[in-house]
Parts: structure tokens; C-alpha cells; sequence
């Protein structure tokens, strides 16, 4: 994924729109496509009214108005700007495909279930499996290290049985 508008390339170029310059020279001064700029703006205005700001003073402590703040403000009222990338699923979503597949659905089954791509499920069992795995697992090993497998979903959570003889 991209920078993000807390990266040193993000706050530059910030820095440079508070100053007056435009989205087109800010992101070519620090070496970004304008559309990332915009997403650098989106997640700067968010944040600012998480912070209890009102739309008009974000957009002045920005030092930017634009005509795409209007849908910003529609998507922090809807409870959209929740911090999650802005391509990303609701949190709902994610948790419609998790009590499907938890009660011992299949992943095509959950995942149309949830009404997202094969894609999406497998990056979400994929990441759940990393964090259910443990850090000792995680990096560059040689292959069959570790020592334990996957059996699948047992009551709501995993299971790791051993895999390697003693």
C-alpha cells in the first residue's frame, strides 16, 4: 500500500498545501501522484474531525477547500472514516464473513454469504491465520520449522496440532 499522510512525504506535502501551493505542485514536490494527495487530504481532514473539528475549520486548517470535503464529511457522518483504508470493507462486512465461516461454513459459502471476492476472504483468513499463529512462527525459517499446522476453525477459534516428530 502507499504512504500514508503521516509519512514524511505526507507531511510535506501538507506542509506545502497549508502554505497555498495547489494539489498538482504539492504532490510533484514531494513526488506523488495528485490523486495520492487527495487521499493524503481525506485522511487529514478525517482525523481533524475526529478531533472535534467542524467541516469548514478542517478544510481551513488544511488550507485547502475542495468540493471532495463535501463527500468526506458524508462518509465521517456515516461512520466511514474509521481510520481503515479507504478501499476497505466495513467492519460489518468483515464480521458477516467471520460468523459464517466460524459456524463451520466453507470460504466460498461465507464469502457469498458476506458478498465480497474470493480475493478479499482468502486476505482476511490469510491475515488471521498470521496473527493466530504466533510470532515464533513468522520470518524466514527453513521449511517445516515451526512445527505445527492449521486444522481448521474448532468452536469459534484454531487449533494448532504438531507436526514434528521428537
Amino acid at each position: 500500500m502507499g504512504l500514508r499522510s503521516d509519512s514524511v512525504a505526507g507531511v510535506r506535502f501538507l506542509v506545502a498545501v497549508d502554505e497555498g501551493r495547489g494539489i498538482k505542485p504539492a504532490a510533484r514536490s514531494v513526488g506523488v501522484h495528485s490523486w495520492t494527495g487527495y487521499r493524503w487530504l481525506r485522511e487529514a481532514f478525517l482525523v481533524l474531525r475526529c478531533n472535534g473539528l467542524d467541516a469548514e475549520a478542517a478544510q481551513a486548517e488544511l488550507g485547502c477547500f475542495t468540493a471532495k470535503a463535501a463527500v468526506w464529511e458524508e462518509e465521517f457522518l456515516a461512520g466511514l472514516g474509521d481510520g481503515r483504508h479507504h478501499l476497505r470493507l466495513r467492519v460489518e462486512v468483515e464480521d458477516i464473513f467471520w460468523a459464517h465461516y466460524e459456524q463451520g461454513g466453507s470460504l466460498s459459502g461465507s464469502r457469498a454469504v458476506a458478498g465480497v471476492g474470493q480475493a478479499t476472504a482468502y486476505r482476511w483468513l490469510r491475515s488471521r491465520f498470521n496473527a493466530l499463529r504466533g510470532p515464533e512462527c513468522l520470518g524466514r525459517r527453513q521449511p517445516g520449522s515451526c512445527g505445527s499446522r492449521v486444522t481448521g476453525p474448532i468452536s469459534g477459534s484454531w487449533s494448532c496440532v504438531s507436526t514434528v516428530a521428537t
